[in-house]
């Protein structure tokens, strides 16, 4: 933890969840209604508190990169103003904002209207907070600090944080440069799985995230050969599937992450995943970016 620095992708506001403003307010339980911020915050603290009497010879500062869009700057800079950060010194902390695109409305890729003359748009997607740790400059300075291990974490996924300790320990111990941490998810559920994928021509593999609407169609297409199920069903023991949940929980390799950057500028390749409104998969059921 003495060399780790985290990043907060909290760019989206809590609309599908029937609320109005910025996800990481919300409450993560119900008996104490901490905020999933506060929640973060002073987790990162305690594990601040223990690194640093495990290095007396030195002070520990973790830092945290807070990734925010033209939705949410305002609201979270207040949301931590208002609690005096949870805390947290405001050195230790980095504003990073994301900008707006476009919003597609259907297969052909028309734009969405807000009224007759202004373009929907929506904040990019999770990829963006790559861009931002390079143009920031977040990433150099980081390795500057010695900072050996970087970790994303999602505005509202509070259990994570429980593991994150031992999973930083794994990737250490076996000098990972990507690691990621799944969750046991039920056949067909709704959540991202982590799949492992074969080129069967070359044979290299790439352990990776498959889409949950897209997982199905794989399988069939590749499955009811060897141990690959021709579906998304359960293994019989634990009643889970064979393929664990994506939360979204990333540990990478700093030194690495930043040779990446660097020769990318942290740009990820764009995709759309849309939501369809029917069963003709022609119309997204709200604007995609």
């Amino acid at each position: 933890i003495a060399y780790t620095g985290f990043v907060l992708v909290a760019g989206g506001l809590g609309e599908r969840l029937g609320y109005d403003g910025v996800k990481p307010e919300l409450p993560s339980e119900i008996t104490t209604e901490t905020s999933f911020m506060e929640l973060y915050v002073s987790t990162l603290l305690a594990f601040q508190a223990r690194a640093q009497r495990s290095h007396p010879d030195r002070q520990i500062k973790v830092p945290l990169a807070i990734m925010v869009s033209d939705d949410t700057h305002h609201k979270m800079q207040e949301l931590m103003k208002r609690n005096n950060n949870f805390g947290m010194d405001n050195a230790q902390i980095v504003w990073m904002k994301q900008t707006k695109n476009a919003g597609l409305k259907n297969n052909r890729a028309d734009f969405a209207m807000e009224g007759k003359y202004s373009l929907s748009s929506k904040p990019g997607g999770h990829g963006v907070v790559h861009s931002l740790m390079h143009s920031t400059g977040t990433a150099r300075i980081w390795t500057d600090m010695g900072i050996r291990w970087v970790v994303f974490l999602q505005d509202t996924n509070g259990v994570a944080v429980r593991s994150v300790v031992s999973a930083i320990g794994v990737s250490a111990i076996k000098n990972y440069i990507m690691n990621s941490i799944t969750i046991p998810r039920k056949p067909k559920q709704s959540l991202g799985a982590i799949t492992k994928l074969t080129n069967a021509t070359t044979g290299d593999t790439l352990t990776i995230n498959v889409e949950y609407n897209q997982l199905e169609s794989l399988l069939q297409y590749c499955g009811g050969s060897g141990s690959i199920p021709q579906s998304d069903v359960a293994d019989g023991q634990t009643g889970y599937s064979k393929f664990p949940g994506n939360c979204n929980t990333l540990i990478l390799q700093m030194q690495t992450y930043l040779a990446v950057l660097s020769r990318t500028k942290g740009c990820v390749a764009e995709f759309v995943n849309p939501k369809y409104a029917d069963q003709t998969k022609t119309t997204f059921k709200s604007p995609a970016d």
